[in-house]
């Protein structure tokens, strides 16, 4: 297989920060549900889901500190959740939006486990993590799964250009989903290349 050539996005902190509100969207909106309900991510039922995107934000303000994965080390093993899941995520929010607001946060070495990369190159892969899971949350709580048209044009665009790459690894999804055609939507194209039906169910 060819070396996949990740693109970055033009903005990506910007963008990555509006991502983040899209999945606050539907963490504030999911009322009383039962938490061990399924998500469209089989390995993950509602609670595992949302602990999964919180897992994602908090490691923000570290990597962007300039520390490794062996640094963090076991710091955010646990629940991250509480009893409530908005405050614990608005928390968390708040301290990546602050990690991701320097001058030079772009250029930071973020030390992952996939290697050395830019602050910029991070946060392009976070952006497509917090839309696609703010997703996932909404369809499996019972919400408008609508996405932002704007986020959905980046998102939609930055898959595409990865298409090859997501539908052989299947980062995100199940399995492979066939495209949804002609008629389709950017969000079901988008969602089809990463691993997801748009008329999933329970």
């Amino acid at each position: 297989m060819a070396t996949y050539n990740r693109p970055v996005l033009a903005n990506p902190a910007a963008f990555y920060a509006k991502a983040l509100d899209s999945a606050r969207k539907f963490i504030e909106g999911m009322g009383d549900v039962n938490m061990n309900a399924p998500s469209p991510c089989s390995q993950w039922n509602v609670r595992e889901l949302i602990q999964h995107i919180l897992y994602g934000t908090v490691w923000i303000e570290d990597i962007f500190e300039g520390k490794t994965i062996e640094d963090v080390g076991n710091k955010y093993d646990g629940d991250l959740i509480g009893d409530n899941p908005l405050a614990a995520y608005d928390d968390a929010v708040k301290r990546a939006k602050r990690a991701i607001a320097g001058s030079r946060a772009m250029e930071q070495v973020c030390h992952l486990r996939r290697g050395d990369v830019s602050g910029a190159d991070y946060l392009t892969s976070m952006f497509t993590d917090a839309l696609v899971h703010g997703w996932d949350l909404a369809k499996a709580t019972g919400q408008d799964p609508a996405l932002d048209p704007e986020l959905i044009a980046i998102g939609y665009d930055l898959v595409k250009k990865g298409e090859e790459h997501f539908r052989a690894n299947q980062i995100f999804g199940e399995g492979r989903v066939a495209d949804p055609g002609e008629d389709a939507s950017d969000q079901e194209r988008m969602l089809a290349i990463l691993g997801r039906a748009a008329d999933w169910t329970a």
